[in-house]
């Protein structure tokens, strides 16, 4: 029988989560939207107001700060970040001059050693690139995007599920997300891209068709004798493609400026956004990266990848990152240190590319002015530590036996999967085992019964979560909860979504999680990445929970009884 405690936590939990969504509902486009979602997962569902109901003690709940959501790395910052930094930031000259928005000499050399050492590009190629330092990965994507995008509706192509972060950008600086969902759940077939441009484009043609006599008319007023309005009405009725409209524009009205043939242009597809490794773990293979760039120089849209988890790799057998720097395509290529190097804090990135650097380096200087010195110094002291010197340091954070992020990998696994689960003979006695002696710290504290865990340990969390692809590099896990949403006492409490096992989970055991919608999920939305920085206990207790509060709901009484009305059926 439900309780009074608990009922009052479920009335609670349902008016939060229909607040949630009706919040979410009515906020468009994506910036909005992805603002709206994630003011919910950070305000009225950030604490499990539920838990105590379930006899949840509060100090067993995870840190907010090392949750299952985090990005935050585990191991240690790369040693020659901080020593650079603490020797350099003391300086007089650090300090007291002013600097331009160009990469220093030192962190321009450095890059372009790393790119080619990384496998980015060959030598060759390596002296011709452009490095220009930004404050993160996301300042310097914000830049590429203000950059490419020229005109109201211009498109990017973003693979989802992605980094939710780097959704809004786009709709800042005037363009539109078009999302591609990655078949297969992992790989990006060149084809698919091809075709969304193809379509994306005869759209935004359609769309700018229909709206181009008001543009017409207000240009007229503006400019009255200049140009032959009608005329360049008629024409422009009749193109098919926009770089058609183009060669047009430039005839008529050239001599009117550029800002005036842009005003009049019509939108296309402009961007292509990778992260690679993906966020599932998977990496893109060179075949892929290098049928897409083809496309894309084709179709001349541009290239921004996202290499945040280049060097994060979670086998023993060392792999290079296939980049579109080897590929005819125009692109920008972010390299991030904040995850492989541990060093989120001090929010530091590059971007190389082949393209001239002047415009960008504008737009770095009218955002931040410039990056510190002693920061491009440090970074510098990165990315020219040379090859040995920087996998012997991923190498320590992949492979450490107590909470290395492959083992965690596996440890997360095999509490998805329980006695199922994929991890290999070789440490399948230290993953169980170490599951175990975590699970027995719990005992205790949670007041359960040791068959309550041996149940646990049979089956994981396979009962509500699917693996959707065991991650070859980064330290995420993408599941999907598909099993969790198709329980009878879930459907009951009209639970549909990756975003409703969130705040579930969230409001009921304080395990947080990054639902798909947060993802650039559209519809059907069903995936959740879990992330392996959390300590190997933390893995363990935020999985029981979940496995716990989910077996107590599934024996409260009305859920029984819904249980028993649809067997009827």
């Amino acid at each position: 029988m439900i309780d009074d405690e608990l009922a009052a936590a479920l009335d609670g939990f349902r008016q939060k989560l229909k607040s949630a969504k009706e919040e979410i509902g009515a906020a468009v486009p994506y910036r909005n939207r992805l603002e709206a979602l994630l003011a919910c997962m950070f305000g009225q569902l950030l604490l499990p107001h539920g838990a105590a109901a379930l006899g949840i003690p509060s100090a067993l709940i995870p840190r907010l700060q090392d949750n299952l959501d985090t990005g935050n790395s585990y191991h240690e910052p790369f040693p020659a970040f901080t020593d650079s930094l603490h020797l350099d930031v003391t300086g007089a000259d650090s300090s007291r001059l002013y600097h331009g928005p160009e990469a220093i000499e030192e962190l321009v050399i450095s890059a372009r050693a790393f790119a080619e050492q990384a496998g980015l590009v060959s030598a060759a190629t390596a002296e011709s690139l452009d490095v220009v330092a930004g404050m993160g990965t996301v300042h310097l994507y914000d830049s590429v995007c203000r950059l490419v995008i020229e005109r109201p509706g211009d498109g990017v192509i973003v693979p989802t599920p992605t980094y939710g972060f780097f959704l809004p950008q786009i709709e800042r600086a005037g363009g539109d997300v078009i999302p591609l969902s990655i078949q297969d759940g992992v790989r990006v077939h060149p084809a698919d891209v091809a075709k969304l441009i193809v379509q994306s484009n005869a759209h935004r043609l359609a769309m700018w068709r229909a709206e181009l006599r008001p543009k017409l008319e207000l240009a007229k007023l503006r400019w009255p004798e200049e140009v032959n309005w009608d005329a360049l009405g008629i024409s422009l009725q009749t193109v098919q493609t926009q770089q058609e409209a183009d060669s047009l524009l430039a005839e008529y009205v050239l001599l009117l400026g550029k800002q005036v043939s842009k005003a009049l242009s019509p939108p296309r597809v402009v961007g292509f956004l990778q992260i690679n490794p993906h966020v599932s773990g998977l990496t893109m293979s060179e075949a892929d990266v290098l049928g897409i760039a083809e496309i894309l120089a084709t179709c001349e849209v541009v290239a921004i990848e996202d290499l945040a988890y280049h060097s994060m790799h979670l086998s023993l057998t060392d792999y290079t990152v296939a980049s579109f720097l080897k590929g005819p395509a125009t692109a920008y290529t972010l390299v991030g240190f904040s995850k492989p190097y541990s060093v989120a804090a001090h929010r530091v990135g590059v971007l190389l590319t082949r393209q001239p650097i002047q415009p960008l380096q504008r737009l770095i200087e009218s955002s931040v002015g410039f990056v510190s010195p002693a920061v491009q110094k440090a970074m510098a002291a990165v990315l020219g530590a040379g090859k040995q010197q920087l996998m012997s340091y991923h190498d320590n954070a992949r492979s450490n036996p107590l909470e290395g992020y492959a083992f965690k990998r596996d440890v997360l696994l095999a509490l998805i999967q329980g006695q199922e689960s994929a991890v290999n003979s070789e440490n399948r006695a230290k993953v169980f085992g170490r599951i175990e002696r975590e699970l027995d710290a719990l005992l205790f504290g949670l007041g359960v019964e040791q068959q309550v865990v041996s149940r646990f340990m049979k089956r994981g969390l396979s009962d509500l979560l699917r693996v959707e692809c065991v991650p070859q590099a980064g330290i995420f896990v993408l599941v999907s909860c598909r099993p969790f949403l198709q329980l009878r006492w879930v459907q009951a409490l009209n639970l549909t979504s990756s975003f409703d096992f969130f705040a579930w989970a969230a409001f009921f055991t304080g395990v947080r999680s990054i639902p798909e919608e947060a993802m650039g999920g559209l519809s059907e939305c069903h995936i959740l990445r879990l992330s392996l920085s959390p300590p190997v206990a933390t893995l363990v207790v935020a999985a029981f929970l979940v496995w716990l509060a989910a077996d107590r709901f599934r024996t409260i009484l009305p859920f029984q009884e819904v249980d028993e009305q649809q067997q009827l059926r």
